[in-house]
């Protein structure tokens, strides 16, 4: 975004974004901003089970986002989860399992969106 569209744009979708984040968010949820373009919520009761739900509506609260923003382009959301206490017992554990789960969501996509020749 920010190397085709400049900065501002950039900015514009982040806060875009972060609102649209905190709307789909419980009152008693908690969403931050990490760094860059990443995210981080603590969505308590929420389990593997309904954790998809979820990431749907970040997933379409980021395009709504990029919409607003800049219409001329769509962007994406991956998104990691981690579970306490079976991905970890520490904050630090927590968003290293979620930053892995990541990164794997982003390696099926891109495996999909790109066929090997």
């Amino acid at each position: 975004m920010n190397d085709t569209f400049g900065h501002l744009t950039g900015n514009k979708l982040l806060r875009e974004a972060a609102t649209r984040f905190r709307s789909s968010c419980r009152e008693y949820d908690q969403v931050g901003r990490l760094g860059g373009d990443e995210f981080v919520f603590v969505l308590p009761e929420v389990t593997k089970d309904n954790v998809a739900e979820m990431q749907k509506r970040l997933a379409r609260a980021v395009e709504e986002a990029s919409r607003s923003a800049c219409p001329d382009m769509v962007v994406t959301v991956s998104v990691g989860a981690s579970f306490y206490p079976e991905d970890g017992n520490s904050g630090e554990e927590l968003l290293s399992e979620a930053d892995r789960s990541m990164y794997d969501v982003k390696e099926k996509h891109y495996s999909i969106a790109e066929p090997a020749l």
